[in-house]
């Protein structure tokens, strides 16, 4: 699971996403921030400037510091362990 934070703030109705580093995110795909069960498709990924070029336009502010997810798997654990 690629993860990083918002290194810029993500307006309403924008159509990229800057990243603190987006090297370890796909090409393309959809990414996640935490939080807010809705993904934001991209279809470019530069890993130069760490901008992902979104297929949509953003509905929600994405704040600085903001968590990106890319793969999350969300739910129950499977295993746990418990000490003491």
């Amino acid at each position: 699971m690629a993860y990083t934070t918002v290194s810029s703030v993500s307006s309403v109705g924008a159509l990229t996403l800057g990243l603190t580093n987006s090297n370890d995110f796909d090409t393309s795909g959809t990414v996640y921030v935490k939080g807010n069960a809705t993904g934001l498709a991209y279809t470019a990924n530069n890993r130069a400037t760490g901008v992902l070029t979104l297929t949509a336009a953003v509905i929600t502010v994405a704040a600085v510091g903001a968590e990106i997810f890319e793969y999350p798997q969300v739910g129950q654990p499977q295993y746990w362990t418990i000490w003491g």
